[in-house]
């Protein structure tokens, strides 16, 4: 006898409308499809949402996907199956002048730093490190009492070498930090944190997506109407970098004069090239 619950309109004041990230873009659970995992009778299976800033509201965040991973894989494996349109830049650059746009595969690895209880993890690129680029970014609040800040310190591994098993803390329902891309801010959660499932678990493709919101294209940051195409990158003239805009507020914008070539460039964003909107 089929189960049947019947709802009175006291029930409204319960219910919530559904929301553009109950969605999913995926018809079946994706596996990874770059050196997948292979778990065994005893692994510890973590369940982990990413979130990213609202593009309609400064203060909201929305879940972009959601993925199963092993306890003995690094955060890179999170970073890399994360979505997210700024995730994969071209190294290729928008030549508007010549008219010659050709691309290269959009690679899937790229400066990070992930916070967990803490502890910034970066990607080991030297000076480059975005965990010590972020350290320093947070050493302005020492200059002004007035502000508290924030307490931080450097890991002694990276996201390359760190497993989740190996981390000294980590808890459920706790918002846990990410940055890469300049400016591109996420938020990832341990949402379950359990052993393998011998019959509802797979054993093979962990990492693996088993939600991914359809993704919303950033609007333009000048015009704040059109769909952003162009990712403009070390431009002076504009209050953030990355900068993403459409083509038509970069055609009247102009290419800058005077600017070194090895730092600034401006790059198709990957949604254009890979045909997704």
């Amino acid at each position: 006898m089929p189960f049947i619950c019947r709802l009175d309109a006291n029930a409204t004041l319960f219910l919530r409308r559904a929301r553009f990230a109950d969605d999913n873009a995926l018809p079946d659970i994706r596996p990874a499809a770059k050196d997948p995992a292979t778990a065994s009778q005893d692994s510890i299976v973590l369940i982990i949402s990413v979130y990213a800033r609202s593009i309609w509201h400064p203060y909201g965040n929305n879940r972009i996907s959601q993925h199963a991973l092993l306890a003995t894989q690094t955060l890179t494996d999170l970073f890399r199956v994360m979505e997210c349109p700024y995730h994969r830049l071209t190294t290729d650059i928008y030549l508007e002048q010549s008219g010659d746009n050709d691309v290269e595969e959009p690679s899937d690895t790229g400066e990070c730093v992930m916070c967990v209880e803490g502890v910034a993890y970066g990607d080991g690129t030297g000076e480059g490190d975005y965990a010590n680029l972020l350290h320093k970014h947070l050493e302005i609040y020492e200059e002004d009492p007035k502000i508290q800040r924030p307490s931080l310190v450097r890991g002694a591994g990276t996201i390359h070498t760190t497993t989740f098993a190996s981390l000294p803390s980590l808890r459920v329902n706790e918002p846990y930090y990410i940055l890469h891309q300049g400016s591109c801010e996420h938020f990832f959660v341990v949402d379950q944190m359990r052993l393998l499932h011998p019959s509802a678990d797979p054993r093979d493709g962990y990492p693996q997506t088993l939600q991914s919101t359809p993704q919303r294209r950033d609007v333009c940051r000048i015009c704040s109407r059109m769909t952003a195409t162009l990712s403009v990158v070390g431009d002076r003239r504009l209050g953030e970098s990355p900068c993403v805009m459409c083509a038509g507020c970069w055609k009247k914008l102009g290419w800058p004069k005077g600017e070194r070539e090895d730092m600034f460039a401006v790059k198709l964003l990957v949604s254009d090239i890979l045909g997704s909107g």
